[in-house]
């Protein structure tokens, strides 16, 4: 008996190729080039966290960072969709035998978002945290002007340090050290922060809306709020009684933040 179907043995239908498909594979292999770079970048850097608050390691971390982004094609979801994929990625703390908690990693972590969202075109991000296994520190490190940053979640120390004229607004609290150095620009914190916020801040704004403050630091310039409040750099009773003017304008100009990495 002959088979009727024979003929069709060798049919082979064609693959289609959906455009959700195609959109899906860019952003999939955008985000494994993401991931590459990343984890060379933890293998290949250092930072001596107990150096901290010397800005020499941080900017030499930092620029480290940007080195391993040149040459990247990626937009402000990508850089969403590898702060997923962050939360998985443990195993580059083996390079340096250290915990997946340890601030030297996680510090190394925060300047590489950092790096990413200052050379995107992108001109507002958003960074979700909430699932993080541990703290990210020096995040949002040097944002310029016109960059903004909107995160979510827990943020570790140094949120927004040298901040050089950006805009950081985080939904949750921050650790120790917020606006470290800050030359100019805003953080706007709904929540707490913790110690020494605002120290060596020459100009920008610091707000902490709906919690408290644990410590502010040393203000030189600019304005910390808590709440409506303005609470540094505390004016003295002589300038209280004269109505002096203390515009920066009348004072010499500080050493930005590089500069004093530079020194």
């Amino acid at each position: 008996m002959v088979n009727p179907f024979a003929e069709f043995q060798t049919y082979r239908p064609c693959q289609r190729s959906l455009p959700l498909d195609r959109i899906i594979a860019v952003r999939d292999a955008i985000l494994e080039q993401l991931v590459g770079s990343y984890t060379a970048y933890i293998d290949q850097t250092e930072l001596d966290w107990e150096q901290l608050p010397d800005p020499r390691p941080v900017e030499r971390a930092y620029q480290s960072a940007l080195r391993h982004v040149a040459g990247l094609t990626y937009n402000h979801d990508d850089i969403e969709d590898f702060c997923f994929s962050l939360e998985q990625l443990h195993t580059p703390a083996a390079a340096h035998d250290l915990p997946d908690d340890s601030p030297s990693l996680w510090g190394l972590s925060g300047l590489y978002l950092s790096a990413l969202c200052n050379q995107t075109a992108s001109r507002q991000v958003q960074l979700r945290l909430q699932w993080m296994p541990a703290r990210v520190h020096l995040l949002g490190y040097q944002p310029p002007a016109g960059k903004r940053l909107d995160i979510e979640g827990l943020c570790g120390d140094f949120l927004g340090m040298a901040l050089a004229g950006g805009e950081i607004s985080l939904q949750g609290s921050a650790f120790h050290s917020v606006g470290f150095g800050l030359q100019r620009g805003k953080i706007v914190i709904s929540d707490n922060a913790g110690e020494d916020v605002g120290q060596d801040m020459v100009g920008g704004e610091i707000h902490v809306l709906g919690g408290r403050i644990r410590g502010v630091g040393r203000v030189r310039g600019g304005s910390v709020y808590l709440g409506q409040r303005r609470i540094a750099p505390a004016e003295s009773s002589e300038q209280k009684e004269s109505g002096a003017d203390q515009s920066p304008g009348k004072k010499t100009a500080p050493l930005s933040f590089k500069e004093r990495a530079d020194a």
